[in-house]
């Protein structure tokens, strides 16, 4: 079970057709964030009025799902002779700080290779939510982009 999350940003007086647009935009920048992050959440609400911005997360997962990648290695006949693994194998394996037990060869267009199946575990969501705050205060759009753009530009340059 995850953990709520709420985002309120203060702002200068927006003019109200600003608004939809900008809860649109959130909304959908969330929605995608999180899927691409593979962090679950249970929904995503958003507010706002002429002076505030709130993003309200329910159930926010606490870490990423752990994430299972194949890399290709050397051909099979370099890496495996003779019913074990050679020392090409054994370099492949140790460059990827895995073991011998996580290799497997497989049929590729291109003959046999050697595959290494490593999982790498999620990063917890805390670690995550700094990059989510700066880039969904970077991809909002105003209609008058120029003003309001230069003033999302200040804010997020000032330390």
């Amino acid at each position: 079970m995850g953990k709520n999350f709420l985002l309120e940003i203060g702002t200068e007086e927006m003019p109200a057709h600003f608004i939809d647009p900008a809860i649109g935009q959130m909304y959908d920048f969330s929605l995608e964030y999180f899927k691409n992050k593979k962090i679950s959440l249970e929904s995503v609400k958003i507010w706002a009025t002429p002076r505030r911005l709130v993003v309200y997360i329910e159930n926010l997962g606490e870490k990423q799902e752990a994430q299972e990648e194949e890399i290709r290695g050397p051909a099979a006949h370099i890496g495996y002779k003779d019913g074990m693994w050679t020392e090409v194998a054994k370099r492949f394996v140790e460059q990827y700080g895995a073991s011998l037990e996580d290799l497997h060869i497989e049929e590729t267009p291109k003959g046999k290779y050697i595959f290494l199946r490593k999982v790498k575990e999620g990063m917890n969501t805390l670690e995550i939510l700094p990059d989510y705050i700066t880039s969904l205060l970077k991809s909002i759009r105003f209609p008058k982009n120029d003003e309001v753009g230069e003033m999302w530009t200040s804010i997020l340059a000032d330390p």
